[in-house]
């Protein structure tokens, strides 16, 4: 996966989000305006792309009411150090107002809490203590 496009209801806000909340992001990375903002997630392999819901739907074709609501989890497991970056990402969080799930640990080696943006789209945050291809083999 190359791109994630999440329309939104408000720029700024979602960028706020990732930028003192889940630290997804930092504000010399971000590009773009209008309607539209992308920034490089963890060195790069994915970028995120912010596009106004209207915006987005237009590109699409669809009008707003039918370009659907957020039902999807993005998982990012490979920024946080540890459990304790989980916990305070998600402690941020809540403190910021914004709905939060405590995190648990998994038997695939995964600890990870889910975190609601501005526009309800649902993040899972995490920490995995093995690598993947390992971790599933118990799981």
């Amino acid at each position: 996966m190359t791109w994630i496009t999440l329309g939104v209801r408000d720029i700024d806000s979602s960028l706020d989000f990732h930028t003192n909340i889940t630290r997804f992001a930092t504000a010399d990375k971000v590009q773009g305006e209008g309607d539209m903002r992308m920034f490089s997630m963890t060195l790069g392999e994915v970028t995120c792309v912010y596009m106004q819901r209207a915006f987005l739907a237009k590109n699409m074709g669809v009008s707003v009411e039918n370009a659907g609501e957020p039902c999807v989890v993005l998982t990012h497991t490979d920024i946080f150090e540890s459990e304790g970056a989980v916990d305070e990402t998600l402690r941020r969080g809540k403190e910021a107002g914004y709905h939060t799930i405590a995190a648990n640990k998994y038997p695939w080696g995964v600890y990870s809490g889910f975190i609601m943006d501005p526009d309800g789209y649902c993040w899972e945050i995490g920490f995995m203590d093995k690598p993947m291809g390992e971790a599933t083999e118990n799981a």
